[in-house]
């Protein structure tokens, strides 16, 4: 369900930003979800975090 970014209703999780992130991320256990969220947050995003992370990842 949330690989598939099917999730409309999931408090965190539900936003645009969000939605389209997770099958790029396919987060497979908590953690990876932990991160997926504080990444997609205004600080991460203006200090160019995110790109850097997706390269890793």
């Amino acid at each position: 369900m949330i690989s598939r970014a099917d999730t409309v209703g999931v408090f965190q999780v539900e936003s645009r930003a969000q939605m389209a992130m997770l099958p790029r991320l396919m987060p497979r256990c908590y953690y990876d979800l932990v991160i997926e969220v504080a990444i997609i947050r205004p600080g991460p995003i203006q200090g160019d975090m995110v790109h850097p992370y997706l390269r890793t990842s």
